[in-house]
């Protein structure tokens, strides 16, 4: 975000397109209808953040669709600015707690430790919606001294001031949130390689809930591609801001475009499809689900020996207490 000029009185730095954010807003829009649909229809209530991302999106490009026609009126452009820059904030959020979700869904309680997973399945969630909470509040700190400086009481000076200590917190609160996508990416591909090993235990869906795992993943490096453009718009010659910051396609590309492309993927591979209802809620009983019995853990090898044996014909124990029984034969 760079200071306005006489040549150019846009606040955007560059002439907006006005059809772009029309059709930007309108996307956003149906996206958020579809969004809203799934989620009371699948009762996925623990994704929450995704809906308020949605809700911050559809706000920040109608806002920006007026302000490119107002342009002398300073509060359209600095709510589209605020939104659309926090909003992934809560798409993070949204996949952490659904990724732990999953953890505890399909990890029988033996592997549920650090040297399985490298994080404890219980840390997984709190660890990072706490780093992404911190980026949120250091951006949006950041994003309130952004938006003091354009204060007309102020001198030039002060101004510039203002603009200089507000992107440098909002890159430091960008670099946070990279630091907590390059941890979870690890975690999680490291749960795709080692849930491999525990296959005979998983929900009797085929592996269906990989997809989901996958598309966590893959919009979560999607975000932190988003995450890495806006460092590097927010690094720029002192006053003039960077290439990134006076041409508009790089947020078309590397920001608009892409949280569209989460927003669509979560459409197609929408968590409430692959977590049964006791899982969906705003909260999960983690001590119910590690209560049982320490013998009933050795259903799992027993399962797993029953299911790779190539001569056996015996069929699965559908309980506890069956494959206990089975195993003491």
């Amino acid at each position: 975000m760079s200071s306005s000029s006489s040549s150019n009185p846009s606040p955007f730095g560059y002439d907006a397109s006005f059809p772009l954010a029309v059709v930007g807003a309108t996307l956003f829009c149906l996206l958020g209808i579809i969004h809203f649909y799934q989620f009371f229809h699948y009762r996925t209530w623990v994704f929450y953040p995704m809906l308020l991302a949605l809700l911050m999106e559809m706000i920040g490009f109608i806002s920006r669709a007026y302000s490119i026609h107002h342009t002398t009126v300073l509060a359209p452009f600095l709510i589209s600015y605020i939104t659309v820059i926090l909003a992934p904030s809560f798409i993070a959020a949204a996949c952490y707690m659904v990724f732990g979700r999953m953890i505890w869904l399909v990890t029988p309680a033996v592997w549920r430790e650090f040297r399985s997973l490298w994080i404890p399945a219980r840390w997984i969630t709190p660890i990072f919606v706490t780093l992404d909470l911190l980026s949120f509040l250091i951006q949006l700190s950041g994003l309130g001294s952004v938006a003091s400086a354009h204060s007309p009481n102020i001198s030039p000076e002060e101004t510039q001031k203002r603009l200089n200590t507000g992107i440098s917190t909002l890159r430091t609160g960008l670099i946070v949130q990279l630091f907590g996508f390059g941890i979870f990416m690890v975690i999680g591909v490291r749960f795709i390689m080692v849930s491999g090993k525990w296959k005979s235990d998983w929900p009797n869906d085929g592996g269906r809930w990989r997809r989901c795992v996958w598309a966590i993943n893959i919009c979560c490096a999607l975000i932190m591609l988003r995450a890495v453009y806006r460092v590097v718009e927010f690094t720029g010659t002192q006053g003039q801001g960077s290439y990134f910051d006076r041409y508009e396609w790089p947020f078309w590309v590397f920001d608009a475009l892409i949280v569209l492309s989460v927003f669509i993927t979560f459409v197609t591979v929408h968590p409430g499809q692959y977590l049964p209802n006791s899982f969906t809620g705003f909260r999960l009983s983690k001590k119910h689900l590690d209560s049982q019995p320490r013998e009933l853990e050795n259903r799992f090898s027993i399962t797993a020996i029953i299911g790779r044996h190539p001569n056996n014909h015996t069929r699965v124990p559908t309980s506890d207490t069956e494959a206990i029984e089975l195993g003491r034969r």
